[in-house]
């Protein structure tokens, strides 16, 4: 199971890779916390400016599912507390829609289309 998720998001990595022409490239970084549990980081990485921003993070036991999916780009109040928008996910179905919403966010778009404006003036 852990895979399906893997292969999920180095798809998406690939396809910012690919439509960006290498000017993004999307980069994941896994770890194991403790014992068992798992977080895997996606990265927008921009080369040419030397420069990388934390788009979300994924952390996981080793049932996979439930997950959770962090997106600290946007912000959200959880009661009066501001936080980074957290995302529960029960089955693979309900990962790939938050990882759209995420990449749809306005967030999201605002720091993708910064570095490439960045890129391209530089």
């Amino acid at each position: 199971m852990r895979r399906n998720t893997c292969f999920g998001i180095k798809k998406i990595a690939e396809e910012l890779t690919n439509k960006t022409k290498g000017m993004l490239i999307g980069k994941i970084k896994q770890t194991v916390s403790s014992g068992s549990n798992f977080q895997l980081d996606f990265y927008v990485k921009a080369p040419a400016l030397n420069n990388s921003i934390l788009v979300f993070e994924v952390f996981h036991d080793l049932g996979l599912y439930p997950l959770t999916i962090v997106n600290p780009l946007e912000q959200v109040y959880y009661g009066t507390e501001l936080r980074s928008r957290e995302y529960e996910v029960e089955k693979s179905d309900n990962f790939e829609n938050a990882l759209k919403q995420i990449f749809l966010s306005h967030a999201n778009k605002r720091v993708v289309n910064g570095l490439l404006a960045q890129i391209k003036s530089a």
